[in-house]
C-alpha cells in the first residue's frame, strides 16, 4: 500500500443515512452562516502557509452543523461518488496522453480534499462517532488495492481514500477503538485487513490496541497478518510485547511477505529491538534473498538508533548501558 500523506439531525437518521454511501450523496449539503459545507471545508488548513483564522472559523463551523455534515463527510471519502468517478476517469485521460505530470497534480488535489475532510471529523471528534460503522466499511477498499496486480488510478485513489477513512476514525478518537478491535476479530478478510490498517493511528491508546493487533499475528490470512505487524512497527510501543511476538513470526511464519514485514517492523523499533538482534543476524543467511536484504536493513536502522542514542547520553549514564 502507498502512503502518499504526510499526514444537527438526528443521530438515528444520520445512521441510515450513513448506512449506504450512494444513499449520503444525495442528502441535502448544510449551511451555516450562508455558506455551504463545502465552503467552509475548503478553509481547512492545506500546504505550506495555511490561514490559521480560516482554519479555526472552519472548525467552529463544522462544529455549529454538527451531525448534519457526516453524510456529506462519508460522501467525500467514497470511490464511487461523482467527483471519485470523475477523478479516475481524467487521470486515465491525462496517463494515456502522456500527461503523467498533469495526472499527478490531480492526484495531489484529491489528497488535499481528504486533509480537509479529516479535518472537520477532528473538529466534530466524539460527536461524529454515528459514522464510525461506514468509515471501518470505508477502510475495506484498501485490502484491494493492496493486493492488486496492476496499481492504477482506480486502485491509487481505493488505497488515498481508504487511508483518510482509517484517518478520520482516528480524528474521531477513543469511540472508535472497540468497533475496530471487533472488526479485527470478527469481520471478513477485508475487514480485518482493514482494522489491522486503521489501528496504527491510534499510537497513543497503546495498551488497548497493541494487544489486539499481537492477537492478529495469528489471523490466518498472510495479509492480514502482515498489516497487523506493520501498524505495531509503526506505533513502535510496548516492546517488552512486541518484540518478542515479532521474533517468534520471524522464525515461524510460512508467508515470506510476512517475515519481510516483521524485520521492516524490528528496525522501526530501533534500540529497543536490541534482544531481537542475534534471530535477525540468523536471518542474514535465510535462503531469501529478501528476507536477507530486509534483515540488513534492520540490523542498520537498530545500530544506528542505538549510536544516537548513546551519543545523547551523559558519559556516566552511557557506562551504566
Amino acid at each position: 500500500m502507498r502512503h502518499r500523506r504526510n499526514a444537527g439531525l438526528l443521530i438515528a437518521t444520520s445512521v441510515v443515512l450513513l448506512a449506504t454511501p450512494q444513499l449520503a450523496a444525495s442528502a441535502d449539503e448544510p449551511v451555516y452562516e450562508g455558506r455551504t459545507l463545502t465552503s467552509w471545508l475548503e478553509d481547512f488548513a492545506v500546504g505550506r502557509f495555511p490561514d490559521m483564522d480560516k482554519h479555526r472559523a472552519a472548525e467552529d463551523a463544522i462544529r455549529q452543523i454538527g451531525v448534519d455534515a457526516l453524510p456529506l463527510l462519508i460522501e467525500r471519502l467514497t470511490i464511487t461518488s461523482p467527483a471519485s468517478q470523475k477523478l479516475i476517469k481524467r487521470v486515465q485521460m491525462l496517463e494515456a496522453q502522456g500527461e503523467l505530470e498533469q495526472a499527478s497534480v490531480a492526484e495531489a488535489e484529491s489528497l488535499g480534499e481528504d486533509i480537509q475532510t479529516v479535518s472537520a471529523f477532528r473538529a466534530l471528534g466524539a460527536d461524529a462517532h454515528p459514522a464510525i460503522p461506514t468509515l471501518i466499511e470505508l477502510v475495506t477498499p484498501a485490502y484491494d488495492a493492496a493486493t492488486a496486480i496492476f496499481s492504477g488510478p482506480a486502485e491509487r485513489l481505493k488505497d488515498d481514500k481508504s487511508t483518510a477513512a482509517a484517518e478520520a476514525l482516528a480524528a474521531i478518537g477513543p469511540a472508535a477503538i472497540p468497533p475496530l478491535i471487533k472488526a479485527l476479530n470478527e469481520g471478513g478478510v477485508s475487514t480485518r485487513f482493514a482494522a489491522a490498517l486503521a489501528l496504527r493511528y491510534f499510537a497513543n491508546e497503546d495498551r488497548t490496541i497493541v494487544p489486539a493487533l499481537l492477537d492478529a499475528f495469528g489471523d490466518r490470512n498472510p495479509d492480514v497478518r502482515q498489516w497487523a505487524i506493520r501498524s505495531i512497527g509503526s506505533i513502535r510501543r510496548l516492546p517488552d510485547l512486541s518484540v518478542p511476538a515479532l521474533v517468534e513470526r520471524l522464525h515461524n511464519d510460512p508467508d515470506n511477505n510476512v517475515r519481510c514485514a516483521v524485520l521492516i517492523a524490528l528496525g522501526w523499533f530501533g534500540r529497543n529491538a536490541e534482544s531481537a538482534v542475534p534471530d535477525i543476524i540468523e536471518a542474514t543467511t535465510d535462503p531469501s534473498p529478501s528476507i536477507q536484504g530486509y534483515a540488513r536493513r534492520a540490523l542498520e536502522r537498530i545500530r544506528k538508533s542505538t549510536d544516537t542514542e548513546r551519543k545523547g547520553t551523559p558519559a556516566g549514564d552511557a557506562q551504566g548501558d
